[in-house]
Order: C-alpha cells, then structure tokens, then sequence
C-alpha cells in the first residue's frame, strides 16, 4: 500500500516537472518569437523596469538599427537610471553612427556614470565628431570622467590630443596619471620621448613604471640619460622596468650605472640587469656575469650563462668557471649547458694547449714502470 503511495507521488513529481519544462520552452520561443516592434515598445513602456531592462538589451544585441531613436529616447527620459546606461551601451552595439550626435548631447547629464559609459561608446565609435567634446572632459571635476575621456582619445587616434592629456600627468588620481602616458605612447606623437620623460618625475612608482616602458618600447636614445636617474629608484619594479628599457636602447652609456642592479636585493631586477647588459654586445660586463655564476638563484645564473653564451666571449675565467660548472653544477640542465659551451670553447683554443696536458699523461704512467725496468736490470 505504502509502495503504490509512493509511485503516485514520483509520477506527480515527474508530470509537474514536465509541465514546467514545456511552460519554459514555451515562454523561450514566444521570447525568441518577439519582434523588433515589439522590442521598442517594451522598451519605452514596459510595465517594470525590469522588463524595459531586458528588451533594451536583446535590442542592443539584435543590433536592431531601427530601434535607434527608440533607445535614444530611453537614454534621455527613463526613470530608472540603470536602463539608461543599458540604452548606451545598446546603441554602442548597434554602431549606427547616427547615435553620435545623441550621445555627445547626452554628455551633459548630471548621471556620472551615464556619462561614463556615453564616453567609452564614443571612443569606439572612433567618430571625429566627438573629439572636442571629449577634450573638453578633460577637466571634468569627476575623475571617473576625466580617466573615460583620456582613453577614448587613444581610441580616437588624433595625435594632437596628446598636448591636452600631458597635463594629466599631474592629476590627482594616479589612475587617470597612468592612463595619460599610455594613452600619450598609443597616439605616437612627434617627439613622442619629449612627451614621455616629465613623467619619469610623477611621485607615484607606477605612473614612473608605465613612463619607462613606454621609452623603452619608443627606443630613442635620448631618453638614456633620464632613465639612468631611476637605476636607483626606491620602487623595485621602477628599477627593474629601467634595466629593461636600457636593454631595449642598447646604449653603451648605461653598461656602469647598471653593474650595481647584479647586487639588488631583488632578484627581478638582477635578472632585468642581467639581460640589459647582454644586450649591449659589449665585452665589459663579462667579469661580472661570470661572477654571478655562482649566484646562488638558478635562474640567474641561467640568465647570466645565456648572456655570456650570446656576448661569445672566450674568456680564461669563463673557461675554468666553467669546467667547476660542468663537475659540480647542481641543476642539470644549467650543468649540461656549461658541459656543451666548455666543449666548444675548448675546442676552438689553439692546439698546443690542447697538446699542453698531454706530455704530463704520458709521463704518470711511465713512472711505476722505472723500478721495474732497474729491478731486471739487476
């Protein structure tokens, strides 16, 4: 009895889960089925703002061009903050350029993060009918505003923006600092390391940071000697982004102030050294690479065999660390390393070297048989 109660309660279970599924794939297709009109009238009179929310963005993702005016006007006048920002971002997905004019008007909504969002679209929307209105942003008294506009002007393109966004670099946001230089390096202005060396000066380490990669992708030697000045900076990622746009510059000028890094306590920026100094090609680092091969960190000890291997030296010195590093080496792929290179620099010496150790070979086994030799003499 109890075993048929509980078959009819399964099957119950089972015929309600059923008729739900239907009731949702149902409402699925009658969603899908909904059309573009039907879209817009939700969307400027939905009885939620829920509801308006969600056809906004199917509008949005349809890319319904003809729905354009329709999601204009819901940026402007909808109640519900949220659907206004989703209008933007709808008519951002659709890409009708005939939303830019709209968009520019709406900049002066008291909405910041309407705002906001309204300069990112038009940053993609890549138009020049937004440059102006987006300098002028510049100097708006919210941050979150003056960091939107500083990066749709990089989307923009228009080097003469980079005159405007350089006085950021003193703005009190060190977001909007940051931005500023990268959006300065991505308009590639004439005299572009002019532009980027003020910044080298900003009293927050990342902003420096961002300022010295940026001179050391440009590679124009005049920056060498305001980089030199930060080998020594407080912020270890400072000095370790300086070593490495020193090596991107390959500028013999810095081969000295950058033997001290290969002491830092960091080992980031003695691997950055490391590499800096392989890169200019110059037999003066050598001694110093040699020394650190018995650094007590492998990796810098990879990087300093890889440097010394790149510079081809023959060094005496590198050939006897070397000979210790093929015995005694406890990583095994460094020591197989130090084995091949010792192999091949042995093997371009002059070959009376070669000959030297031999007369010494011979004569050890000879000595035994001398008291042999007397004893049957006798």
């Amino acid at each position: 009895m109890k075993g048929g109660i509980k078959m009819k309660m399964v099957f119950f279970c089972f015929l309600l889960s059923f008729v739900a599924f239907l009731c949702l794939s149902c409402g699925s297709k009658q969603t899908e089925e909904e059309t573009a009109d039907e879209l817009i009238q939700i969307a400027l009179a939905g009885s939620s703002d829920y509801q308006r929310r969600v056809a906004i963005d199917k509008l949005g993702k349809r890319k319904e061009t003809k729905a354009v005016p329709a999601l204009v006007k819901v940026m402007n006048t909808d109640p519900f903050p949220n659907n206004r920002e989703t209008a933007v971002m709808a008519l951002g997905a659709i890409g009708d350029n005939s939303a830019v004019e709209p968009l520019i008007s709406a900049l002066n909504s008291p909405l910041v993060e309407l705002r906001r969002k309204i300069i990112v679209v038009l940053g993609n929307f890549k138009d020049k009918r937004a440059y102006e209105p987006i300098v002028k942003l510049l100097k708006d008294p919210e941050y979150e505003i003056r960091f939107a506009a500083v990066e749709a002007l990089a989307l923009l393109g228009d080097p003469a923006a980079a005159e405007q966004i350089v006085a950021l670099y003193g703005d009190q946001s060190s977001a909007v600092r940051r931005a500023a230089v990268e959006a300065v390096e991505a308009l590639q202005p004439e005299n572009l390391a002019d532009k980027i060396i003020p910044a080298l000066k900003n009293d927050d380490a990342s902003v420096r940071r961002v300022a010295v990669e940026a001179l050391g992708k440009a590679k124009d030697r005049k920056a060498v000697e305001p980089l030199l000045g930060l080998l020594t900076d407080e912020n270890a990622s400072v000095r370790e982004a300086t070593a490495r746009a020193l090596g991107e510059l390959r500028d013999l000028r810095a081969i000295n102030p950058l033997l001290p890094l290969l002491e830092d306590k960091n080992l980031d920026v003695v691997c950055a050294a490391v590499g800096a100094l392989t890169k200019t090609e110059s037999d003066a680092p050598v001694p110093y690479l040699i020394k650190l091969l018995d650094h007590g960190d492998i990796e810098v000890r990879r990087l300093a065999l890889d440097g010394l291997i790149n510079l081809k030296t023959s060094s005496p010195l590198l050939i006897e660390k070397l000979r210790y590093m093929a015995r005694y080496e406890a990583h095994s792929g460094l020591r197989e390393k130090a084995q091949q290179l010792l192999r091949k620099l042995e093997g371009e010496q002059p070959k009376e070297s070669e000959q030297a150790p031999e007369p010494k070979h011979e004569e050890k086994p000879e000595e035994p048989k001398q008291p042999d030799e007397q004893k049957g003499n006798e």
